[in-house]
């Protein structure tokens, strides 16, 4: 899937050590699993550290004294992606839960999100990073699909308003790659959900 790259080394490594643990633990290696265990451990933690630490500043300090939308948007989204990272690492009940604390923050994200400019590019990283979350860890690409479908319809609407000498501007150019992703989501996603 393409995502945004904010954050999401140590998730990166995470799955790698993850994968290699239980290929190590399956051919019997039992130097290597103790290694790769031992690794995994380490990352989980930081990611804990980093995620809950952030999402302590975001409740506790930050919501508190924004006042525009798009800076609510900007952080529900960031609370919503750090609250899934964890639940990424976690499993049984203990994922269930951050699974749901994130699909809420995404859904007030998203909601705050509605209120700015359709090129806004902090509006279409909330949407991406919401979508991806149904696709991931909800693993419902019809849902995904359906946010990133009018997401990137609403897009392209308001870009046929957009004069030609704007589309050059920093921020719009933000907006387009973000836009590229969400038609090569929504095309790869079209073709996963055809093979099953």
């Amino acid at each position: 899937m393409k995502k945004e790259k904010n954050g999401e080394n140590l998730i990166s490594k995470y799955q790698i050590y993850n994968r290699k643990e239980y290929e190590a633990k399956k051919s019997l290696d039992k130097l290597y699993h103790a290694i790769f265990y031992d690794v995994r451990v380490k990352i989980e933690s930081s990611i804990l550290e980093i995620c809950e630490n952030l999402i302590k500043l975001i409740n506790n300090y930050l919501l508190n004294h924004i006042e525009t939308d798009e800076g609510k948007t900007m952080l529900t989204t960031m609370k919503a992606d750090h609250l899934r990272y964890i639940a990424e690492i976690k499993n049984g009940e203990e994922f269930s839960k951050y699974k749901s604390l994130a699909l809420d923050s995404y859904k007030e994200s998203y909601l705050y999100s509605l209120m700015l400019n359709k090129l806004n590019k902090i509006r279409l990283r909330a949407c991406l990073n919401y979508s991806v979350f149904y696709y991931e860890i909800i693993n419902d690409p019809i849902i995904a699909l359906k946010i990133l479908s009018e997401a990137l319809d609403e897009s392209i609407k308001e870009l046929n308003n957009v004069p030609n000498e704007n589309l050059s501007d920093e921020s719009m150019q933000d907006s387009l790659k973000i836009i590229d992703l969400f038609k090569k989501n929504v095309s790869n996603w079209y073709q996963e959900i055809d093979k099953r």
